[in-house]
């Protein structure tokens, strides 16, 4: 039997520093506001290609139960995320249906390996059965005063969808990253921390990724546990080390002590720290 196809991520990647929507946000709703974006994320993230049709009662009856907000207030929000264009102000003003766009172009990395396509606007559309010919119908004006306006929207609107299709920034596979671990430090990483690797390259660039192994091979004396050292570093804690210099205010990588554990041999180190 074959292995269905996988059009969910399990996870997102979660910014430390936030934009325009959520100051609006939270400055409305307070907390609420702020729970209420980040937990939409997340079942966009657990939806099957990433949209969540709130036509449907057990859909938004699912949304409401896990944001904790009563249906006024949930709408009010959803209202505000389309005025601000955080979601597809279209599929929620017209058909209910909430979409990130921006969301998309943030989990690309998770699909690069899977056979599937990755979800985007024109294949949601298709599965709600919504055409384009209805988008450009509905949002296009009949007098003949408006049709040069219409259709130059339209073409801002065109060129904006085609924007969205972002060219992922190289990255390095979790072997490229092994094999330099082995090659640079000298040491064989065990498979307890590939999860770990995985992480680290899709987060670093490649550039970064180097310059850490590097400034870990260089140490002098050698750190205890090289792959703490070498992830504190991309961590930037290591005394006033920063991931654009990735030195510290003597101009030489530093190390923070941290447990005698033996990560070569693959055990797990505590990722408590992520969120």
């Amino acid at each position: 039997m074959a292995r269905p196809k996988k059009s969910t991520v399990d996870y997102f990647p979660h910014d430390t520093t936030h934009g325009s929507t959520m100051q609006v946000l939270e400055s409305k709703w307070g907390n609420n506001g702020y729970a209420f974006w980040f937990k939409l994320l997340e079942l966009l993230g657990s939806h099957d290609n990433h949209y969540i049709d709130c036509r449907k009662p057990a859909e938004w009856e699912f949304m409401t139960a896990k944001t904790l907000l009563d249906d006024e207030t949930a709408s009010n929000i959803l209202q505000m995320l389309s005025k601000l264009e955080a979601i597809d102000s279209y599929l929620w003003m017209n058909h209910k249906v909430i979409f990130c766009p921006k969301f998309l172009s943030r989990i690309e990395d998770a699909y690069r390996r899977r056979k599937e396509s990755f979800p985007t606007l024109e294949k949601v559309y298709s599965i709600i059965n919504v055409s384009f010919g209805e988008l450009m119908t509905a949002e296009t004006p009949q007098n003949d005063v408006n049709d040069g306006i219409s259709t130059e929207r339209e073409r801002e609107r065109e060129r904006e969808r085609e924007s969205k299709v972002i060219t992922p920034p190289a990255r390095m596979t979790l072997k490229n990253i092994r094999d330099s671990f082995r090659e640079i430090i000298g040491v064989e990483l065990g498979g307890g921390v590939n999860q770990s690797l995985s992480e680290i390259g899709m987060t670093y660039t490649p550039e970064t990724i180097n310059f850490a192994l590097l400034a870990t091979s260089t140490r002098t004396p050698k750190p205890t546990n090289p792959f703490m050292y070498f992830k504190s570093i991309l961590e930037g804690k290591n005394n006033g080390h920063s991931e654009s210099s990735g030195k510290s205010n003597n101009g030489k990588p530093s190390y923070d002590s941290c447990e005698n554990r033996d990560y070569s041999a693959g055990e797990v180190f505590d990722r408590s720290d992520k969120w």
